[in-house]
């Protein structure tokens, strides 16, 4: 029998934030998917750090519409986090602003979902705000970002379950 080694939570939050190497990366995932005690534990400092996400009150959201827009032609990955799926998807960032990205996906994602978004070594939280299917049967989807400290900050008081 194989004995597994649990993920300690300091890689847990390296591979939440895009620190770790695609290596590291990769085997988080893979051993995510084969110990539930470890998932369980991901998923609560996932909880922990983005449960403020579904409670932002709508006059805090900026109008997408005010900030000037880049295009841009970089690929990446995205995995949802809340609702939690181990599974990433290849995207294409469309443009990108101060605050969000435009991206286009393989697979249809929730407004108000957490997601995950990288590109190279690099990587960053965000909220779905809106998606549309275009061509293809692939979708366009507007993201808002987000940052680790502005979810710590404003949860403290707020503890829900996506």
């Amino acid at each position: 029998m194989v004995r597994l080694s649990h993920v300690v939570e300091a890689d847990f939050n390296a591979y939440l934030h895009g620190q770790l190497d695609q290596r590291s990366a990769s085997g988080i995932r893979s051993h995510l998917r084969q110990c539930p005690s470890c998932g369980d534990k991901m998923a609560t400092l996932m909880i922990t750090e983005l449960a403020q996400f579904r409670d932002a009150p709508a006059d805090e959201r900026p109008d997408r519409r005010k900030e000037v827009r880049f295009r841009t032609d970089v690929r990446g990955s995205i995995q949802s986090l809340c609702p939690l799926s181990l599974d990433r998807f290849d995207v294409e960032f469309l443009d990108y602003s101060r605050n969000g990205f435009g991206i286009v996906s393989p697979v249809a994602l929730q407004p108000g979902a957490i997601v995950h978004l990288e590109s190279g070594y690099s990587g960053i939280l965000g909220e779905v705000r809106h998606c549309r299917t275009v061509s293809g049967g692939r979708y366009h989807v507007g993201i808002r970002l987000r940052t680790v400290e502005g979810v710590l900050h404003q949860s403290e008081e707020r503890r829900t379950v996506c």
